[in-house]
């Protein structure tokens, strides 16, 4: 039986002064943004506020969720200089870059957001500006400042990005401005918050915490961006909700040739864990001044799909590019011909494992994971209070759409990052005599079946508590109106 084709894979895109005004806001919504991206590595509080209100306006007019991921800044490192100037360097020139930059200065002298990286630093360290583009390295250390030998030379703004990939730099993540942010985030109820530059469960862990005490159902995505994190990849899956291949520093900090490598392995990893996965960074990069994209960028987002990411993740292409709705369109038609391949060739993906779920969620999305199988279902219905059995099923790899229906908007809201699931928000008990009825109705609003078509329906006593779910349903749609 051939099946209405839905796209499944998710779709982030970054928020910016390209991707602001409501008209472009509604755009993005139309041609598939599911979840934004507010990068608080770049903006005030005041400006977010702002982006945060139209995105929900328009959004809300759009009649669709759209979830949103805040994006915390973390310990980057940026270049500081004396009077705001700009400073060309070349190979074998030397640099002072100091623990403070005063007005007098020298023209060859530059400071840094952490001053301590004077302490950290050791003769010999590699000290890389702009993505690598510029590579220097320390020469020598005096008490104030590390004098920088250029090996690969350039131009140094400042707000130059730093990156020291064999120094244990001394920081605390997250950092002071971090919390104050979070704050922010919370009071105005994102969906998920972005860890930049995790490196223990542990940092994760106080994230958690400190959500769970603000009361707040916000979840926790964990950046991968050190080498450091490679290190405890399994405890932080562990911890984290869902995890950001963030390829962008991850390729600095490390041999970029073993950038691909590690994508893979950490979407499978996340796909064992039963977590979801974006893949990120420079995916149509090109886009950001093009109208369209190279070859490879196509190739790299559909790889990115038949990996098994859940979501993939448009940055300055849609914050400051000349194309942001584009780019979106772009990546949504690329989606749609990766993953059509992907269903004619049986192409198969890693599913999850299911113990971080409680038993009757596992038993049940395992029976259902057999049905569909078996049964080929044009749509599958989960009946979910937090969520969590939309996401094991989404997890499943079944390439078969899933409608979840929840009493819970925040809920709604998060289930936009999860991979083939399309939320309704339900706040009135669906009783079990008209739960198919009920359930049809709603999926031929979307257009998502047909008559005749099989829908395999989950539910328990919704809502409820987490583990209420213990029921499966086949039901076949009527020729008329439901």
């Amino acid at each position: 039986m051939a099946h209405i084709p839905v796209r499944l894979t998710s779709i982030v895109a970054t928020l910016g002064p390209s991707a602001s005004e409501e008209a472009v806001l509604r755009q993005m919504i139309e041609a598939g943004m599911d979840v934004a991206r507010l990068n608080f590595g770049h903006g005030s509080q005041e400006t977010h506020s702002g982006l945060l209100a139209r995105l929900r306006r328009t959004a809300e007019a759009c009649g669709k969720f759209v979830a949103v991921l805040q994006d915390l800044a973390g310990p980057k490192l940026r270049v500081r200089t004396p009077h705001g100037e700009t400073l060309d360097v070349r190979a074998g020139d030397h640099i002072r870059l100091c623990r403070e930059v005063r007005d007098d200065a020298g023209a060859c002298d530059l400071g840094c957001t952490h001053p301590g990286v004077v302490d950290d630093a050791a003769p010999g360290d590699a000290v890389l500006f702009a993505d690598g583009d510029i590579v220097t390295r320390v020469a020598e250390r005096a008490e104030d400042h590390l004098v920088l030998e250029c090996e690969e030379g350039g131009t140094l703004s400042p707000g130059t990005g730093i990156n020291l990939p064999q120094t244990d730099l001394k920081v605390s993540l997250p950092t002071d401005q971090d919390w104050q942010d979070l704050e922010w985030g919370l009071a105005h109820e994102v969906d998920y918050v972005g860890l930049s530059f995790v490196r223990t469960a542990d940092e994760v862990r106080r994230v958690k915490d400190f959500i769970a005490k603000a009361g707040s159902e916000a979840r926790v995505i964990a950046k991968i961006e050190k080498p450091q994190a490679l290190d405890e990849i399994d405890a932080i899956l562990a911890e984290c909700d869902g995890l950001m291949v963030a390829r962008g520093d991850l390729g600095v900090e490390m041999d970029v040739a073993r950038v691909p490598v590690i994508q893979k392995d950490l979407i499978r990893r996340a796909a064992a864990a039963g977590v979801p996965v974006i893949t990120a960074t420079q995916m149509l990069q090109s886009m950001v001044v093009e109208p369209r994209p190279t070859r490879a960028e196509v190739s790299d987002v559909a790889n990115a799909v038949f990996d098994g990411s859940d979501a993939v993740m448009l940055s300055g292409e849609t914050a400051v590019g000349r194309h942001p709705v584009r780019a979106v369109e772009m990546m949504d038609h690329i989606i749609d011909l990766a993953e059509d391949y992907a269903e004619r060739t049986d192409w198969q993906a890693p599913a999850a494992r299911q113990e971080r779920y409680v038993w009757s969620e596992r038993a049940i999305v395992a029976g259902a994971t057999g049905i569909a199988r078996s049964l080929d279902p044009a749509l599958i219905v989960a009946l979910t209070h937090t969520g969590a059995t939309a996401l094991l099923m989404s997890k499943q790899w079944l390439r078969v759409p899933i409608l979840a229906v929840s009493d819970s908007l925040a809920t709604c809201r998060r289930m936009a990052l999860y991979r083939g699931v399309t939320a309704v928000h339900s706040p009135d008990l669906i009783g079990h005599e008209r739960l198919a009825a009920a359930v049809e109705r709603m999926a031929r609003e979307r257009k998502l079946i047909v008559a005749g078509d099989r829908i395999l329906i989950i539910s328990g006593y919704f809502p409820g508590k987490p583990g209420g779910t213990d029921t499966l349903r086949v039901h076949t749609v009527s020729e008329g109106e439901a």
